[in-house]
């Protein structure tokens, strides 16, 4: 849900707390977007590029390690929330 103009407190995590005064989308630019999309694929092992893992770029890798680890801690979260 988004705020127009008022400042909201948003927690992603725990510890993971900010406060922003748009909604949280606008900050996320295209080439995130897209990279964040294809994290659907990798989990399911698909890589992006042809090839193995090595024909991969590195930036394309750490973002999916990057997100394999945040999705990993909100779900771990949760589970200890029932």
């Amino acid at each position: 849900m988004c705020y127009g103009g008022e400042e909201k407190e948003f927690r992603i995590l725990k510890d993971l707390r900010f406060k922003l005064n748009k909604c949280p989308v606008r900050y996320i630019d295209s080439e995130t977007l897209e990279i964040l999309s294809l994290y659907s694929h990798y989990k399911n092992g698909f890589l992006a590029d042809t090839g193995g893992l090595r024909e991969q770029s590195i930036r394309y890798l750490m973002f999916m390690d990057f997100t394999s680890s945040v999705v990993s801690a909100f779900e771990r979260e949760l589970m200890g929330k029932n």
